[in-house]
């Protein structure tokens, strides 16, 4: 019983500390790095070439498309309806969970919003 209790206190020890890396990591929330965690294995993320995490931390709402475009480069995929939304990563199988990160424009061209989350298929 002894070893049983050392090994889920291990593990759970084990499980906290992974989570708190990728929320470290990914700059993710508590749900967010938790399912990252335990999806680690169906994960598959697909990143811009140019991307960063650091650089993607540094934009910051009322960026124009020229300076975001300069500081990450070519997103993935570009949709635009009302307003635009830069994709920069996107699942590498269709079926896979993956890292979303992406940048919306106003009808102006000025980022309004920003997205990082751990989207799950």
């Amino acid at each position: 019983m002894r070893y049983l209790f050392r090994a889920l206190l291990l593990s759970s020890c084990v499980g906290i500390g992974i989570c708190g890396y990728n929320a470290l990591r990914f700059r993710y929330g508590v749900s967010d790095s938790v399912a990252r965690t335990l999806l680690a294995i169906l994960e598959d993320t697909r990143w811009a070439s140019d991307f960063s995490e650091e650089k993607f931390s540094d934009v910051v709402v009322g960026m124009t498309k020229n300076q975001v475009s300069m500081l990450l480069g070519k997103p993935l995929r570009e949709t635009c309806t009302a307003g635009c939304e830069w994709v920069y990563t996107w699942q590498a199988d269709p079926t896979a969970s993956f890292d979303w990160r992406s940048i919306h424009f106003d009808d102006l061209g000025r980022v309004d919003l920003k997205r990082r989350e751990f989207f799950i298929d």
